[in-house]
This record gives structure tokens, sequence and C-alpha cells, in this order.
């Protein structure tokens, strides 16, 4: 049974999400390597993207299938020559390569440069249209399949009218985890709010249970972070101390040598 378009156009999708994800670990494993051995092999970055490539072509060998093809259970036959498995490779893989490679290295702007950049601009665009073809009428999804005549079928018949209960257990479960958190966040936000309520008073248990220091500058009562002078130990509010003159106490005038806070206490007056 020949397989459908979707399931060919899927398979196309695999291959090409397989490469990129091994070029990228590639990528990832030249930028760790030290600057003179990452130079010397970024150069050869076009042939080592052909054997990552050919790496995952080697299916072709084993299943008569490319690695996308393999995950969704569908290749060429079990009978695949040898001349068609090289002529697939040579089509595939090889030529891409050469189309890349060989105008950089003829160069860019000679004759042989052009012609072979035309040649490759000729191919890219009889590609799509064959593409296009493939999209609207089925058949070779590729040139090289049409070129070496190779049909991809189901390993296995798909059983038509068959129902797969894993997707509507995966939603249901989904379905369950929300809900579950639903019910519970409202718990854990009243948790929460109690928990702050019993830190706030806490706070003002320890606030209140400290000491009482007055300061005899400003009289206030309700002042904040109380401050020792040394070494006449004369206690005044913060603002007090730092709006005095500097070095001299402003209790007592005795000539300070700094000052540092109370901690734990509360202003008020005595």
């Amino acid at each position: 049974m020949e397989t459908l378009r979707v399931v060919q156009l899927d398979a196309i999708t695999l291959n090409d999400q397989l490469s990129s994800i091994m070029k990228g670990s590639w990528q990832e494993v030249l930028h760790s390597l030290p600057p003179r051995f990452e130079s010397t092999l970024d150069r050869l970055s076009e042939e080592i993207h052909l054997l990552i490539d050919a790496v995952l072509w080697s299916s072709m060998i084993s299943r008569n299938s490319t690695s996308g093809q393999a995950f969704l259970d569908i290749s060429y036959g079990p009978s695949l020559s040898r001349e068609r498995r090289i002529s697939h490779f040579a089509l595939s893989l090889l030529l891409p390569y050469l189309s890349r490679r060989l105008p950089s290295v003829v160069g860019d702007h000679s004759r042989s440069g052009l012609l072979l950049r035309r040649v490759s601009l000729f191919i890219e665009m009889l590609s799509l249209m064959h593409y296009l073809h493939f999209i609207r009428s089925g058949g070779y999804s590729n040139l090289s399949e049409r070129i070496t005549s190779l049909r991809t079928k189901y390993d296995h018949p798909p059983t038509i009218g068959s129902m797969n209960m894993d997707e509507q257990n995966r939603e249901l479960l989904w379905n369950l985890f929300r809900d579950g958190l639903l019910l519970v966040s409202p718990l854990g936000a009243f948790l929460y709010r109690k928990y702050q309520r019993w830190e706030r008073k806490r706070g003002e248990r320890m606030e209140s249970s400290g000491d009482t220091v007055g300061c005899t500058v400003c009289g206030t009562e309700t002042g904040v972070i109380p401050m020792e002078m040394n070494p006449c130990k004369c206690v005044a509010c913060y603002w007090c101390v730092n709006s005095g003159e500097r070095d001299v106490c402003v209790v007592c005038e005795m000539k300070t040598e700094g000052s540092k806070p109370l901690e734990g206490r509360k202003m008020g007056l005595k």
C-alpha cells in the first residue's frame, strides 16, 4: 500500500529536523574547541555536514528507508538494489554538496563558477516545480525518488477506522492536573496570607518587646533607629545625630569617635 502525501511530507520534515539537530550539536562542540582547531574545522564545515547526513542516510542500508521514514514505519520496500541505493545517495546528498562546494573551489566569479551556479539554480527550480506537482497529485516526493523510481510503502499496513486513545488519555491527564491546580491554588493563597499575617504580628511583638529609649534632643516618642555615641554612651535618634555638628555629641557636646545603632530597640521618651 502506497503512503499518503501527508506521511511522505512528515518523513521529509523529520529528516530535515534530525539533520538540523545533529548539525546544531556539532556547532556547539566546535565552539568549545580551541580557536586554532575551530578555524580549521570551520573551513571543512561542508564536508562535516555531508558526513552527518551520510550517517543519517545509512539507515537506507539496513532498513531501506531514511531516518524520518523509519519513524513513520514506511520504507522503499524489502528489495532495494545496490545500484538504487548508490543513485539515491548521489542524488540526495552528493549532488547538493557538490553544488555548494564547487563554485567556491573554481572561483565564484569565474566562468565555471557562474555556469555551476546556473545549473544549481535550474535544478532548484526543477525541484520546486516537482514539489508543487507532488502537492497537487502525489506520487514521488522529490526528484531523486522519481529518477531512481523509488516509491515509499507502509511496512505494516495501517488499520483503517482504528482509534488511537493515546492523545485523548494525555488530554484527560492534563485536564485532571489543571483542575487539581485550580482547586489547590486558593488554599495555597489562603495559607500564604495567614503566614504573612502571622509574620507581621510576630514582628510587631518582637519590636514591642524591646526596651524603649527616648531621644532627649527632639523629644520624639515614635522615632526609629536609636544611635549610641562613643565614648560618652549618649543616645539620640538617627536624624538628630546626623543633623548635629560632626564628631560632637548632640546631647553632652563631648567629642565623639562615631556612633552605632542600638539593634532591637524602639525610640520613646522615658
